[in-house]
Parts: structure tokens; sequence; C-alpha cells
């Protein structure tokens, strides 16, 4: 879900760049990698093999279409950070499967602070142009 995110937002860029044929290019590569994995694995694997096959693939237009943009703006994403996001993200995976209403309430109160806690940095610049104080 969110190499899907990041890649949608990457089609927003390419849209604004008018590069649209990238996207349905990096549709229909994704489409043809997600068929070959699930053709090649879903027998053996069953449906692990169909969520790897569309992270894969999702994972893939994400990554073809940040090099695009790269070319297209400058863009310099901070890779250190991504790390963080993939790990809340497995978190909000892991929590998504557990039982009992009180764990997920405090899982994610625990990813809502370990989102803050990586991103304050950038709510105290934000609230700083805003004029308030943090």
């Amino acid at each position: 879900m969110l190499f899907s995110n990041i890649s949608e937002f990457f089609s927003g860029i390419l849209i604004a760049y008018k590069k649209t044929k990238v996207i349905g290019i990096t549709t229909i590569i994704a489409a043809l990698v997600n068929i070959i994995i699930n053709f090649a694995c879903i027998k053996k694997y069953g449906i692990w093999a169909a969520a790897f096959s569309t992270m894969t693939s999702t994972f893939l237009v994400m990554l073809i279409r940040a090099i695009v943009i790269r070319k297209i703006i400058q863009i310099n994403p901070k890779i250190k950070t991504l790390w963080k996001y993939i790990i809340c993200t497995i978190i909000s995976i892991y929590v998504y499967y557990l039982n009992g209403i009180f764990l997920h309430l405090i899982f994610a109160a625990l990813i809502f602070l370990i989102f803050i806690i990586f991103d304050l940095k950038n709510i105290k610049k934000f609230f700083k142009k805003r004029g308030d104080v943090l």
C-alpha cells in the first residue's frame, strides 16, 4: 500500500508535466509482472504469492516513475527517512491482523506517536511558518 500511494503521488507529478504515457506504460509493466509472478507462484504459495506479486509490481511502478520524475525535475527524496515510514507501515499491517479492539487502539496510538517523533522537525517548521509557537 505504501508503494502504491507513493506511485500515485508520482502520477500526479507526471500528469502535471503531461507525461501520461509514462503512467500507462508503467501500469502495463506492473500488470505483466503481477500476472507472471501469479502464474509462477500461486499454485505453490497461494494467497501469499498474490500478495507478493502485487507488492512487487507496485514497487516496480514506484521505482520507474521515480526515475522518470528525477529526469524531469530535480527531486531529492530523503531516502534515509523512508525506512521510518516502512516500519510504521509494517506495524500497521501487523496491528490489522491482531484480535481485540484494545490492542488496536494501543498500537494505533503507538504508530501515531512514532509518526510524530519521526516528523517532529517538519512539524516544528510548519508551525514556525504559520507564526504559532510549538
